[in-house]
């Protein structure tokens, strides 16, 4: 249970390039990442009682001690349906993950989706890391895979 709601999954999925095919992995092209993580959940029914609901999907990733957030997306939940499939547009500049030398700076980043009723104009600093920390209902690593020619 997150902040008082249950939430399952159905379908988690990384698209890259063909919309035909998942792959275990986000790719970086010539031009950074562009992939879509596509999440179909389903909530109690409870749910319908909060008009405000957001999933955010968080990418980042560790240097030394210090957790550097790659991009934030987010979708605001219908509020008429208590199952739905949110499609996540990741697009991450390759400036953020190359090296200078053009080699790949990390192999992995961290995922979390979160579900908060916090809009995400009021995430910053302390709040974020609340929000995140007590909102988290999936938090795995996906790995990185160079596909520049």
């Amino acid at each position: 249970m997150i902040n008082g709601m249950e939430i399952s999954f159905s379908e988690f999925k990384i698209i890259n390039s063909n919309k035909k095919y998942t792959d275990p992995y986000l790719a970086l092209n010539e031009n950074g990442i562009n992939s879509v993580i596509v999440a179909s959940l389903k909530v109690d029914e409870g749910y319908k009682q909060n008009l405000d609901r957001f999933i955010y999907l968080i990418l980042s990733t560790i240097e030394g001690d210090k957790e550097i957030f790659l991009t934030n997306e987010y979708a605001q939940l219908p509020s008429e349906v208590n199952l739905f499939t949110i499609d996540f547009k990741v697009n991450i500049d390759e400036a953020l993950l190359l090296v200078e030398n053009g080699n790949l700076k990390y192999n992995w980043v961290n995922l979390r989706l979160v579900y908060t009723n916090t809009p995400l104009k009021q995430l910053e600093g302390t709040e974020l890391e609340r929000i995140v920390k007590g909102g988290t209902f999936l938090k795995t690593e996906i790995p990185i895979f160079d596909k520049r020619g």
